[in-house]
């Protein structure tokens, strides 16, 4: 499909995604892991700081539901994800734990807040799995495939350079966000929230990406539950379309300050190769 370049940035995103990149060394699973142990699963990664937006401007951006039966969770399970070809949307692996059953006819979502219709769901090979029911945080990753084609999608960014300085610094000139699908105030479920984010602090470690606060305090971006699998995307100076970094997996949270987000955690899109 031929993509369709899009003037409104950072909502309206039409280009044809790219190979995922290489896959990491143990070691950096192993850092991964001992991160990820004080981590929790991510229920607030985007709220405060947060902009509540119309999904129809932003084609890109999917909520997912997926039905838990056989499990201790009631109910349907949230999540966020981004469509990165035609036919496929990036997700959080962490949302189809192992130990639950359930046919693919029970995932269900809906881009642009258009509904389509998920026909496949790919996850981490085992060996990617700390569990029964939790992947390595940097390999957290999921990918639906759709019946039919959609004609907006949004490139995945090849490698940490596109957009990053050695030290994890933003470079000069990029702008990136971070937007998933939470809970509102007033309690309605799937609502839309978007935050820039590129005045925070960007860390890799443990194969992971880590927003944090440049001041070392509460991090002033995260939505409610159902933001895990949600975009972090940036878009390069002088372009006028945008690339998905990476896909919301967890966060920490400080219990000595009302459990505020300290930082949230990303898996980087380019070691993906599912």
């Amino acid at each position: 499909m031929r993509a369709v370049r899009q003037t409104r940035i950072p909502k309206r995103v039409h280009v044809k995604s790219q190979a995922a990149g290489l896959i990491p060394s143990l070691s950096l699973l192993l850092l991964g892991l001992a991160i990820y142990s004080f981590a929790h699963a991510g229920e607030t990664v985007i709220g405060e700081g947060a902009t509540r937006v119309k999904d129809k401007d932003y084609p890109s951006l999917c909520h997912i539901e997926i039905e838990v039966p056989n499990s201790d969770e009631e109910g349907i399970r949230s999540c966020s994800g981004t469509l990165v070809g035609p036919n496929e949307i990036a997700t959080g692996a962490h949302c189809f734990k192992k130990d639950f059953e359930f046919s693919y006819s029970t995932v269900r979502a809906s881009c642009g807040g258009k509904s389509v219709t998920v026909i496949d769901v790919a996850l981490p090979a085992s060996t990617h799995w700390m569990n029964n029911d939790r992947p390595y945080p940097n390999y957290d990753y999921a990918k639906l495939t759709l019946k039919k084609n959609m004609g907006s999608w949004m490139s995945k960014a090849p490698s940490m350079e596109s957009y990053f300085a050695e030290n994890g610094a933003i470079k000069t000139g990029t702008r990136c966000w971070v937007g998933g699908f939470g809970n509102s105030p007033s309690g309605s479920v799937g609502v839309l929230y978007i935050a820039e984010v590129t005045k925070q602090k960007i860390e890799f470690f443990g194969g992971m990406i880590t927003l944090k606060d440049p001041a070392g305090g509460v991090l002033k971006t995260s939505v409610d539950h159902g933001d895990s699998g949600g975009s972090f995307y940036c878009q390069a100076p002088g372009k006028n379309t945008v690339e998905l970094v990476g896909v919301i997996v967890s966060y920490f949270a400080d219990k000595k300050k009302d459990s505020k987000r300290m930082e949230n955690d990303f898996a980087p899109i380019w070691i993906q190769n599912l």
